[in-house]
């Protein structure tokens, strides 16, 4: 075998223990899948959410609670509905396809979900049907990026889209993070 083959075989392996890395350490939920879209009268879910229409897309960003306490988890759903009468499709530059970062009320990032996290190198193409949608689901165990436990008080969750079509729209809850029982 020439040394070519041997450097070659080496940097396939790297890269193919890298690709596992990075797919098995994303620990997103997908829903499953495209799901009907609910009208506003079957919307009897606690929390809070925030829309926002770009184009032919509509994304959401929905908190079960405003308030939630030190210790437990905060779950984030994020979606994406194509609201127009025809197939849309979403362009990423790599496996990320959202991000989720959450600020303090001075403004400092205290949390961010894609924080030491590796994602595939790729460019893919997400087809969404007419009134379909994709979602995503995020916990946030209340730490900061080094993990410990945030501090009591009023917090800001940001998160967008990572398509080339929505990178630059950002979405913005609040939430309060009361003490612990």
């Amino acid at each position: 075998m020439s040394i070519f083959k041997i450097i070659a075989a080496i940097v396939i392996s790297l890269l193919g223990a890298v690709l596992l890395y990075a797919l098995l350490s994303v620990p997103v939920r997908p829903t499953s899948g495209p799901m009907e879209v609910r009208n506003n009268s079957d919307q009897k879910e606690r929390g809070v959410k925030v829309e926002k229409l770009i184009d032919h897309f509509k994304i959401s960003l929905h908190l079960p609670s405003k308030q939630v306490t030190l210790g437990d988890r905060l779950s984030f759903e994020l979606s994406v509905e194509n609201v127009s009468s025809e197939p849309r499709e979403l362009s990423f530059n790599s496996g990320q396809k959202f991000d989720v970062w959450v600020k303090d009320e001075s403004g400092r990032e205290v949390w961010r979900w894609s924080h030491d996290r590796m994602f595939t190198q790729m460019f893919e193409t997400v087809a969404i049907k007419p009134n379909k949608r994709i979602s995503y689901t995020v916990d946030w165990p209340l730490v900061n990026v080094s993990g410990e436990p945030v501090s009591p008080g009023d917090y800001h969750v940001f998160t967008n889209v990572v398509a080339q079509e929505l990178k630059e729209e950002v979405l913005e809850l609040s939430v309060t993070i009361k003490p612990g029982r």
